[in-house]
């Protein structure tokens, strides 16, 4: 779990917090890594790494300078869920309850909305690594 821990850390540290999470010549090396460190195979850990990708990239839309210590708070909590199977954490319950109809919106192109649920996305993962 430490190790998954120093993963999720290389994640959100990669250059600029994500703002260019693709820019990385070999695109599947955090998979590998995570597989490696948390022992699950190469399916596992493509999922569970486009899981916490999906939700940092929110994190890091806007355009805000003190959002960088978010998504390095974020990132971790994102990758111990993961490792430990996405069982049942209260924990995140209001980020993912935010998360789903954002990422709608995001992926359905729909500006307006997303910019309206940004906020509580924001809030929620604030009010997740306070408590």
């Amino acid at each position: 779990m430490a190790a998954a821990a120093l993963i999720a850390g290389g994640i959100a540290a990669t250059g600029g917090v994500m703002r260019r999470f693709g820019s990385h010549s070999d695109p599947h090396r955090v998979e590998r890594l995570y597989a490696l460190a948390v022992a699950v195979d190469r399916d596992r850990a493509h999922a569970d790494v486009y899981y916490v990708t999906q939700r940092l990239q929110l994190l890091a839309m806007p355009l805000e300078d003190d959002l960088d210590g978010l998504v390095r708070g974020a990132a971790p909590v994102l990758v111990a869920f993961v490792a430990a199977g996405r069982q049942s954490d209260q924990r995140l319950d209001e980020v993912e309850a935010v998360y789903g109809p954002l990422r709608e919106a995001v992926d359905d192109s729909r500006p307006e909305v997303a910019a309206e649920l940004l906020p509580a996305y924001l809030a929620a993962w604030r009010h997740t690594l306070s408590t």
